[in-house]
């Protein structure tokens, strides 16, 4: 999908891009992170996506108070879709992301249009701080760079990290809480993917970052982005498509895609498949974790289509797994063992997620997994 790139961006300015759906209890607060901001030169646009809790009357009722907020209705499509709807009618020459129900410190946008003027970046990444029930928390899970601009052998590097353990390289996982330039992204027609429902960021990151000479790194926590107790939000709900949670495939797939002739041949060959491989386990893992009565037969039926995945059984051979990292699962995967897929998988998805998950796993369940890891 393209983006509209037929108006030409209005200097300064920042189109600040807020997907809404049934956020009510926390939209308030988002919509007045981004009026009180500083940094005046921007617009607001809300893309309501289909909600049914008042949040879109609630859009409605910002824009008659804000002339810089711009509104569109849309039936749901999920948020990647509603992105695309915001990057269709920006205007600015900058964009920003942001959640509905995550906040920016008050003069987030003005320090990272700051810092764009200062190193002329084409991508600037400020930090973040996870909110967990009102309480801001310490975070591990990102690092920013030790340098203050990363270029285009640093952002190779960083795009194989993230393929050794993409579980723990996030530096462009998200594409909230960051500036982008406009004139990039409709230039070259890049858009989020509405058929995924995971790794849509990932995708669009590196779509970008194909573009990009340098990245600027803000180290000042503008961000708050909220997170969860709940196994489903922790994750993301299935529903009836196991598929739904593979997105990762579309992800590496854009990966292979910006590294191309960078590096050999065989190192992408291996590094693809190990991540493959690595993504797969921890996303059987999230699925078996919603493993109930009422889709279990969806779930089945979706991890045999996925174990007799030709591509990933090319990909088992690059697996290497780090200390803590599974070692039995991928030999269950390549004999084609369901069961003990489904076992070991409720499993570590009990154990890592204890209670909040909706699977319940039963005392002979534990006992079945236990030798198999045994």
């Amino acid at each position: 999908m393209s983006v509209d790139s037929n108006k030409d961006p209005v200097h300064g300015l920042v189109s600040i891009i807020v997907p809404v759906y049934n956020c009510k209890a926390y939209f308030p607060a988002c919509v007045r992170s981004v009026a009180t901001q500083t940094y005046r030169n921007l617009e607001l646009l809300l893309v309501d996506d289909g909600s049914t809790d008042g949040s879109g009357g609630l859009c409605d009722q910002y824009a008659q108070t804000d002339h810089r907020i711009r509104v569109a209705h849309q039936a749901n499509g999920g948020p990647a879709a509603a992105r695309n709807t915001g990057l269709r009618q920006s205007r600015g020459e900058f964009l920003f992301f942001l959640d509905a129900d995550d906040t920016i410190e008050a003069g987030a946008i003005e320090q990272l249009v700051a810092n764009q003027g200062q190193w002329g970046a084409d991508f600037v990444i400020g930090d973040f701080v996870k909110v967990r029930n009102a309480t801001r928390e310490p975070r591990n899970d990102i690092r920013l760079p030790a340098s203050q601009l990363m270029h285009g052998h640093e952002l190779v590097a960083a795009a194989r990290s993230y393929l050794r353990k993409p579980n723990k390289h996030l530096l462009f996982a998200y594409s909230w809480g960051r500036l982008f330039k406009s004139s990039i992204i409709k230039t070259n027609g890049i858009a989020f993917d509405p058929a995924l429902r995971t790794f849509e960021d990932v995708c669009f990151n590196y779509a970008y970052l194909r573009h990009v000479k340098t990245v600027s790194f803000l180290r000042a926590e503008l961000y708050e982005h909220r997170v969860y107790d709940t196994y489903t939000s922790a994750t993301m709900s299935i529903g009836s498509d196991t598929k739904s949670m593979l997105g990762f495939t579309a992800a590496l797939a854009a990966i292979e895609v910006f590294l191309g002739d960078k590096i050999s041949r065989t190192d992408l060959k291996r590094e693809i498949g190990h991540a493959r491989v690595t993504l797969t386990i921890i996303q059987l893992v999230r699925i078996c974790g919603q493993y109930d009565a009422d889709r279990r037969n969806s779930i089945d039926r979706g991890l045999r289509e996925a174990l007799r995945d030709e591509d990933l059984r090319r990909a088992l051979p690059y697996y290497s797994p780090a200390k803590g990292e599974s070692r039995v699962l991928p030999v269950l995967i390549r004999a084609r063992l369901l069961k003990p897929v489904v076992w070991v998988c409720r499993y570590k998805a009990h154990r890592r997620y204890g209670q909040s998950a909706p699977c319940k796993v039963q005392a002979g369940e534990l006992v079945l997994a236990a030798k198999v890891l045994n």
